[in-house]
């Protein structure tokens, strides 16, 4: 398996980059640096074809604490 990223299709490198804004902000929300309005925000600002998915992915992060 290869671990250069930049060789995975672009769909792939979208998901993990999700993955990882989705880390980053369940993170930033248990520490109170952010508000429930930001995370909001940020699912909004998520393309419509990843939007659904991305939220499963922060409830999946969140349920994991």
């Amino acid at each position: 398996m290869s671990h250069n990223l930049a060789l995975l299709p672009s769909a792939e490198r979208q998901r993990i980059e999700l993955i990882k804004q989705a880390h980053l902000l369940v993170w930033r929300r248990r520490r109170n640096e952010i508000g429930r309005e930001v995370v909001v925000a940020a699912i909004d600002e998520v393309d419509e074809e990843h939007r659904e998915w991305f939220r499963q992915q922060l409830n999946a992060i969140r349920g994991q604490a």
